[in-house]
């Protein structure tokens, strides 16, 4: 009789096994082209490789500072809720129009939450992923368009702090084809190039900042919403300063060593601002230390 009950849960749990892992490869082949899309902007952008590395590496850390455990993926409820929303998402984003692209990345997001879900015994954490990952796609779908008004006011800023220290500098428009930002300083003038509009460092921080928002316990609400915001300021102003240090300095360093200053300063400002918003997380908001909780 045990012999028999055996075999019936094992027959049970191997037709469990065949239908989850036919219900991902149909996820799989339904969010492809999102996939494949979000792969190409990838390929094109080493900004959105930048935030995608820097989520991924917080993803990581979190995991193991808050003790989140791994294993093999088993559907349970939430997981089974997510998987129909990327469907639904999915099979309905037609009906919404010009916003079907903002649908089809919710339901891959929703997908990536319901495999989280799956695999791990944090659901804040399976979250948080989920949450950062749809914010990440926004910004891949609509990064040409932050370009030129990061650039503006970024040289702007620059340009405004370079005026405290008694510098001579103003921000210029160059009409044409394609219009330049020209940051001009004691009459030395600075392209304010594509890679200068500091989304990679905002996207970054912000991503983090999200991340940690959705996961953390024992903060308000407003504190969540107030994360991002204050994590995007610090990008922003890092960025900012970044460019009034290549302005500085270029004098200095030359033509020749002009693209490895302008590599070092973006490097350091970058790693500035995501340490800052970690400090923010943990040192402004003591209580968001690792869960103890299971959930």
């Amino acid at each position: 009789m045990g012999n028999a009950e055996f075999k019936r849960e094992n027959r049970q749990r191997r037709s469990d096994v065949l239908l989850e892992t036919f219900a991902w490869l149909c996820v799989f082949v339904a969010f492809a082209p999102a996939a494949y899309w979000l792969w190409d902007a990838l390929s094109h952008s080493r900004q959105l490789r930048d935030a995608l590395v820097i989520l991924a590496s917080g993803a990581v850390a979190v995991a193991l500072e808050g003790g989140v455990k791994f294993h093999a993926p088993k559907f349970n409820f939430p997981s089974i809720l997510c998987l129909g929303a990327a469907y639904t998402l999915f099979l309905l984003a037609p009906n919404f129009g010009i916003g079907a692209a903002f649908a089809v990345l919710a339901g891959l997001s929703a997908a990536l939450v319901s495999f989280s879900l799956a695999c791990t015994d944090k659901p804040r954490y399976s979250w948080a992923i989920g949450v950062s990952f749809y914010v990440f796609t926004i910004l891949s779908l609509l990064a040409r368009m932050f370009d030129m008004p990061l650039r503006v006011w970024g040289g702007f800023v620059a340009s405004k702090i370079l005026n405290l220290f008694a510098e001579t500098s103003s921000l210029v428009l160059m009409r044409g084809a394609e219009p330049q930002i020209i940051l001009q300083n004691e009459g030395r003038p600075f392209v304010v190039a594509a890679e200068c509009n500091g989304f990679g460092i905002i996207s970054s921080v912000l991503l983090i900042g999200i991340f940690m928002a959705v996961f953390m316990r024992g903060i308000a609400l407003w504190g969540r919403f107030l994360i991002p915001i204050i994590a995007v300021a610090i990008g922003f102003f890092a960025n900012a300063v970044r460019m009034v240090c290549i302005v500085v300095a270029a004098p200095y360093v030359g033509n020749a060593n002009y693209d490895l200053m302008h590599e070092i300063f973006g490097y350091f400002w970058f790693s500035v601002a995501v340490i800052s918003v970690i400090l923010l997380c943990f040192k402004v908001f003591p209580r968001a230390s690792a869960p103890k909780e299971k959930n």
